[in-house]
Protein backbone atom coordinates (compact mmCIF):
# COMPACT_ATOMS: atom_id res chain seq x y z
CA UNK A 1 0.00 0.00 0.00
CA UNK A 2 1.70 3.08 -0.89
CA UNK A 3 1.28 6.25 1.32
CA UNK A 4 1.94 8.82 -1.36
CA UNK A 5 4.35 11.76 -0.05
CA UNK A 6 4.40 11.02 3.72
CA UNK A 7 6.65 7.50 3.05
CA UNK A 8 9.21 10.14 2.32
CA UNK A 9 10.72 10.79 5.81
CA UNK A 10 12.26 14.47 4.70
CA UNK A 11 9.05 15.72 3.29
CA UNK A 12 7.38 14.95 6.68
CA UNK A 13 9.95 16.89 8.43
CA UNK A 14 9.88 19.80 5.89
CA UNK A 15 6.40 20.02 6.41
CA UNK A 16 6.44 19.66 10.18
CA UNK A 17 8.69 22.56 10.15
CA UNK A 18 7.12 25.10 7.92
CA UNK A 19 3.82 24.07 10.15
CA UNK A 20 5.91 25.37 13.06
CA UNK A 21 7.40 28.18 11.36
CA UNK A 22 3.98 29.56 9.89
CA UNK A 23 2.87 29.60 13.42
CA UNK A 24 4.90 31.82 14.45
CA UNK A 25 4.92 34.46 11.45
CA UNK A 26 1.03 34.28 12.01
CA UNK A 27 2.07 35.52 15.57
CA UNK A 28 4.12 38.22 14.28
CA UNK A 29 1.21 39.55 12.04
CA UNK A 30 -0.97 40.21 15.17
CA UNK A 31 1.93 41.69 17.48
CA UNK A 32 3.64 43.90 14.75
CA UNK A 33 0.26 45.62 13.93
CA UNK A 34 -0.56 45.48 17.93
CA UNK A 35 2.50 46.60 18.78
CA UNK A 36 2.33 49.87 16.47
CA UNK A 37 -1.03 50.39 17.50
CA UNK A 38 -0.41 50.62 21.33
CA UNK A 39 2.89 53.04 20.51
CA UNK A 40 0.59 55.41 18.25
CA UNK A 41 -2.67 54.68 17.95
CA UNK A 42 -2.91 55.40 14.47
CA UNK A 43 -5.13 53.26 12.21
CA UNK A 44 -2.91 54.89 9.29
CA UNK A 45 0.85 53.96 10.98
CA UNK A 46 -0.48 50.18 11.49
CA UNK A 47 -1.57 49.76 8.04
CA UNK A 48 1.75 51.45 6.72
CA UNK A 49 3.62 48.89 8.70
CA UNK A 50 1.36 45.86 6.66
CA UNK A 51 1.87 47.88 3.71
CA UNK A 52 5.76 48.25 4.11
CA UNK A 53 6.37 44.44 4.45
CA UNK A 54 4.33 43.96 1.30
CA UNK A 55 6.14 46.18 -0.85
CA UNK A 56 9.02 43.75 -1.02
CA UNK A 57 6.53 41.15 -3.27
CA UNK A 58 5.75 43.68 -5.02
CA UNK A 59 9.21 44.89 -6.78
CA UNK A 60 11.07 42.00 -5.56
CA UNK A 61 9.46 39.12 -6.16
CA UNK A 62 9.96 38.26 -9.95
CA UNK A 63 13.34 39.18 -9.76
CA UNK A 64 14.08 36.30 -6.87
CA UNK A 65 13.07 33.67 -9.40
CA UNK A 66 16.41 34.82 -11.48
CA UNK A 67 18.73 35.21 -8.25
CA UNK A 68 17.13 31.73 -6.86
CA UNK A 69 17.81 30.05 -10.05
CA UNK A 70 21.68 31.12 -9.73
CA UNK A 71 22.05 30.70 -6.05
CA UNK A 72 22.74 27.29 -4.06
CA UNK A 73 18.90 26.82 -2.69
CA UNK A 74 19.85 24.70 0.67
CA UNK A 75 22.56 27.44 1.90
CA UNK A 76 19.96 30.56 0.94
CA UNK A 77 17.52 28.85 3.10
CA UNK A 78 19.19 28.27 6.10
CA UNK A 79 20.55 31.92 5.69
CA UNK A 80 17.03 33.07 5.21
CA UNK A 81 15.83 31.39 8.49
CA UNK A 82 18.79 32.74 10.43
CA UNK A 83 18.00 36.00 9.73
CA UNK A 84 14.17 35.88 9.72
CA UNK A 85 14.71 34.78 13.91
CA UNK A 86 17.77 38.07 14.18
CA UNK A 87 15.49 40.01 12.59
CA UNK A 88 12.19 38.97 15.16
CA UNK A 89 14.46 39.42 18.05
CA UNK A 90 15.65 42.65 17.61
CA UNK A 91 12.38 43.85 18.22
CA UNK A 92 11.85 42.65 21.56
CA UNK A 93 15.49 42.99 22.29
CA UNK A 94 15.58 46.74 21.29
CA UNK A 95 12.00 47.28 23.75
CA UNK A 96 14.17 45.41 26.70
CA UNK A 97 16.73 48.29 26.26
CA UNK A 98 15.06 51.14 25.32
CA UNK A 99 16.26 51.21 21.64
CA UNK A 100 12.85 50.95 20.36
CA UNK A 101 11.13 52.81 17.70
CA UNK A 102 8.68 52.85 14.84
CA UNK A 103 11.17 53.30 12.11
CA UNK A 104 13.34 50.33 13.85
CA UNK A 105 9.52 48.65 13.13
CA UNK A 106 9.21 49.85 9.69
CA UNK A 107 12.66 48.48 8.88
CA UNK A 108 12.57 44.64 10.40
CA UNK A 109 9.39 44.72 8.26
CA UNK A 110 10.80 45.45 5.58
CA UNK A 111 13.50 43.08 5.63
CA UNK A 112 11.36 40.40 6.92
CA UNK A 113 9.13 40.82 3.86
CA UNK A 114 12.17 40.11 1.32
CA UNK A 115 13.26 37.25 3.29
CA UNK A 116 10.04 35.98 3.04
CA UNK A 117 9.98 36.49 -0.70
CA UNK A 118 13.21 34.83 -1.35
CA UNK A 119 12.26 31.98 1.04
CA UNK A 120 9.08 31.58 -0.09
CA UNK A 121 9.53 31.35 -3.72
CA UNK A 122 13.06 28.81 -3.55
CA UNK A 123 10.75 26.53 -0.88
CA UNK A 124 7.34 26.62 -3.24
CA UNK A 125 9.15 25.93 -6.34
CA UNK A 126 12.66 23.89 -5.31
CA UNK A 127 12.01 22.26 -2.14
CA UNK A 128 9.03 20.02 -2.34
CA UNK A 129 9.37 18.87 -6.14
CA UNK A 130 12.93 17.68 -4.78
CA UNK A 131 11.29 16.12 -2.46
CA UNK A 132 8.82 13.82 -3.73
CA UNK A 133 7.70 11.73 -7.06
CA UNK A 134 6.26 13.63 -9.59
CA UNK A 135 2.61 11.59 -9.15
CA UNK A 136 2.95 12.60 -5.29
CA UNK A 137 2.87 16.90 -5.86
CA UNK A 138 -0.30 17.25 -5.86
CA UNK A 139 -0.80 15.65 -2.65
CA UNK A 140 2.62 16.92 -0.54
CA UNK A 141 1.22 20.42 -1.78
CA UNK A 142 -2.38 19.63 -0.61
CA UNK A 143 -0.22 18.77 2.91
CA UNK A 144 2.37 21.78 2.91
CA UNK A 145 -0.89 24.05 1.68
CA UNK A 146 -2.70 22.39 4.66
CA UNK A 147 -0.29 23.15 7.31
CA UNK A 148 0.20 26.96 6.34
CA UNK A 149 -3.53 27.40 6.86
CA UNK A 150 -3.70 25.17 10.38
CA UNK A 151 -1.15 27.86 11.15
CA UNK A 152 -3.40 30.63 10.42
CA UNK A 153 -5.72 28.99 12.64
CA UNK A 154 -3.19 28.63 15.31
CA UNK A 155 -0.67 31.08 14.86
CA UNK A 156 -3.61 34.51 15.98
CA UNK A 157 -4.75 32.01 19.30
CA UNK A 158 -1.51 32.19 20.44
CA UNK A 159 -0.36 34.93 19.93
CA UNK A 160 -3.26 37.18 21.52
CA UNK A 161 -3.09 34.73 24.57
CA UNK A 162 0.42 35.18 24.98
CA UNK A 163 -0.03 39.00 25.00
CA UNK A 164 -3.08 39.00 27.23
CA UNK A 165 -1.21 36.73 29.98
CA UNK A 166 1.81 39.03 29.39
CA UNK A 167 -0.46 41.92 30.23
CA UNK A 168 -1.00 43.71 27.48
CA UNK A 169 0.92 46.41 26.06
CA UNK A 170 4.07 47.32 24.38
CA UNK A 171 6.13 44.78 26.28
CA UNK A 172 4.05 42.12 26.12
CA UNK A 173 3.50 42.73 22.30
CA UNK A 174 6.87 42.67 21.45
CA UNK A 175 7.95 39.66 24.00
CA UNK A 176 5.35 38.03 21.41
CA UNK A 177 7.89 38.49 18.58
CA UNK A 178 10.47 35.61 20.81
CA UNK A 179 7.79 33.04 19.66
CA UNK A 180 8.30 33.61 15.91
CA UNK A 181 11.83 34.31 16.29
CA UNK A 182 12.40 30.79 17.95
CA UNK A 183 9.75 29.49 15.49
CA UNK A 184 12.06 29.78 12.51
CA UNK A 185 14.91 27.68 14.39
CA UNK A 186 12.73 23.62 12.98
CA UNK A 187 13.41 24.44 9.36
CA UNK A 188 16.82 25.88 10.04
CA UNK A 189 17.41 22.84 11.65
CA UNK A 190 15.83 20.94 8.57
CA UNK A 191 17.68 22.33 6.18
CA UNK A 192 21.18 22.13 7.60
CA UNK A 193 20.73 18.17 8.38
CA UNK A 194 19.33 18.03 5.14
CA UNK A 195 21.16 15.72 2.41
CA UNK A 196 21.46 17.38 -0.85
CA UNK A 197 18.62 16.61 -2.59
CA UNK A 198 17.60 19.49 -3.83
CA UNK A 199 18.07 20.07 -7.45
CA UNK A 200 21.62 22.43 -8.27
CA UNK A 201 20.68 25.67 -10.55
CA UNK A 202 21.00 24.66 -14.41
CA UNK A 203 21.17 27.78 -15.27
CA UNK A 204 24.40 29.66 -16.41
CA UNK A 205 24.01 32.80 -17.52
CA UNK A 206 25.59 35.41 -15.24
CA UNK A 207 23.24 37.64 -12.78
CA UNK A 208 23.27 40.70 -15.02
CA UNK A 209 20.81 43.41 -15.51
CA UNK A 210 20.29 42.57 -18.87
CA UNK A 211 19.95 38.68 -18.36
CA UNK A 212 17.72 39.41 -15.07
CA UNK A 213 15.54 41.43 -17.46
CA UNK A 214 14.95 39.30 -20.41
CA UNK A 215 13.99 36.23 -17.89
CA UNK A 216 11.44 38.01 -16.09
CA UNK A 217 10.11 39.74 -19.37
CA UNK A 218 10.48 36.09 -20.21
CA UNK A 219 7.98 34.90 -17.05
CA UNK A 220 5.71 38.13 -17.53
CA UNK A 221 5.12 36.98 -21.15
CA UNK A 222 4.42 34.17 -20.31
CA UNK A 223 1.88 34.92 -17.59
CA UNK A 224 0.12 37.23 -19.76
CA UNK A 225 -0.19 34.40 -22.90
CA UNK A 226 -2.55 31.99 -20.64
CA UNK A 227 -6.18 33.67 -19.63
CA UNK A 228 -6.16 31.47 -16.55
CA UNK A 229 -2.58 32.47 -15.12
CA UNK A 230 -3.19 35.97 -15.50
CA UNK A 231 -6.91 36.12 -13.95
CA UNK A 232 -5.30 34.32 -10.82
CA UNK A 233 -2.15 36.74 -10.66
CA UNK A 234 -5.04 39.01 -10.32
CA UNK A 235 -7.09 37.85 -8.01
CA UNK A 236 -4.65 36.82 -5.83
CA UNK A 237 -3.00 40.34 -5.50
CA UNK A 238 -6.19 41.99 -4.88
CA UNK A 239 -7.21 39.34 -2.48
CA UNK A 240 -4.28 40.11 -0.67
CA UNK A 241 -4.67 43.91 -0.84
CA UNK A 242 -7.95 43.19 0.72
CA UNK A 243 -7.06 40.71 3.42
CA UNK A 244 -3.95 42.88 4.78
CA UNK A 245 -6.39 46.06 4.81
CA UNK A 246 -8.95 44.34 6.81
CA UNK A 247 -7.34 42.29 9.38
CA UNK A 248 -5.50 46.27 10.26
CA UNK A 249 -8.71 48.13 10.08
CA UNK A 250 -9.92 44.79 12.46
CA UNK A 251 -7.26 45.11 14.77
CA UNK A 252 -7.85 49.17 14.94
CA UNK A 253 -11.56 48.78 15.66
CA UNK A 254 -11.28 46.15 18.21
CA UNK A 255 -8.02 47.01 20.35
CA UNK A 256 -8.27 50.92 20.04
CA UNK A 257 -12.21 51.58 18.99
CA UNK A 258 -13.36 48.99 21.63
CA UNK A 259 -10.73 48.40 24.12
CA UNK A 260 -10.73 44.89 23.46
CA UNK A 261 -7.30 42.81 24.95
CA UNK A 262 -5.13 40.57 22.45
CA UNK A 263 -6.90 37.54 23.46
CA UNK A 264 -10.10 38.57 22.52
Amino acid sequence: MRRGPFRHRWFNLFVGSVGLGSIGSEVARLAMPLLVLDLTHSLGAAALLRGVQMVPYVFFGALAGALIDRVDKRRLLIACDVLSALLMATVPLSVSVGWFSLELLYAVAFLLGTVEVLWGVTADFSVLPSLVEEHELTTANAAYLGADRGARVIGPLLGGTTIAALGGGIAADAAALWIAAVAFLPTFVVFLLMPPLLEPSLVTASLTPRNVAREVGEGFSFIWRSPILRALCVLMFVSNLGGVGIQTLLLFVLSVEHGLDAAT
